[in-house]
């Protein structure tokens, strides 16, 4: 879509894995993720699409290879990707996606990135697991989030507000930019639905989207 998401059209011949998660940056490099180490970018703002080969692109090996489910994508700054996969690993660019290197020290799978800004950020997964780095995501700290509930949505309100959500009407949140978590009991007593996106308003606002 070029018209703020009133209308879309096709893209035909992209890859033919199923795609899970897409990021873009301002400069309209997109990358996209998705089955059997499926990565695929574009530098047109998504007009054109074109597949890194990951085995050619690592620097160094990923424990389990490179053919897992790449299950999340996210810029960190405009030059500095990160992807999760399935096995647990996770992979760190800074030249906006041609070249990647494992991020030592990350063995927990992890399902969706949310940054505040160029350094800092979280990764959430099953379990209750919240991780978060200073440093663009090149080492990661797990923090307790107090929930043992799987997470699936996140989502920087300012560089210090939090939220995070995932099954059975879950929320919590951070008012220190990740370092610690409480719970939201308002939002459960409204529903138990799992959350599969938070979204920020102009007016900084959230709307929740359950599945």
């Amino acid at each position: 879509s070029d018209d703020g998401a009133h209308s879309w059209s096709a893209i035909e011949g992209v890859t033919p894995m199923t795609l899970l998660s897409v990021a873009s940056n301002d400069a309209g490099i997109s990358l996209a993720v998705g089955q059997q180490g499926s990565l695929v970018r574009s530098e047109d703002r998504g007009l054109t699409w074109h597949t890194i080969d990951l085995a050619a692109a690592m620097r160094n090996v990923v424990a389990g290879g490179i053919n897992e489910t790449l299950v999340a994508v996210s810029f960190a700054n405009p030059t500095t990707a990160l992807v999760a996969t399935s096995n647990g690993a996770m992979l760190r660019s800074i030249d906006t996606g041609l070249t990647w290197q494992a991020v030592a020290g990350v063995t927990t799978p992890v399902t969706r990135f949310a940054f505040a800004d160029a350094r800092n950020g979280i990764a959430i997964g099953a379990a209750g697991l919240v991780i978060r780095t200073s440093n663009g995501g090149k080492t990661w700290t797990r923090v307790d989030s107090g929930v043992t509930t799987d997470l699936s949505a996140a989502l920087f309100i300012d560089a210090m507000r939090v939220l995070v959500a995932g099954q059975d009407g879950v929320m919590i949140a951070s008012d220190d930019g990740g370092s610690s978590w409480r719970t939201v009991p308002a939002w459960r007593a409204q529903s138990n639905a799992p959350v599969a996106a938070l979204i920020r308003g102009n007016d900084n606002g959230v709307t929740v989207i359950t599945r």
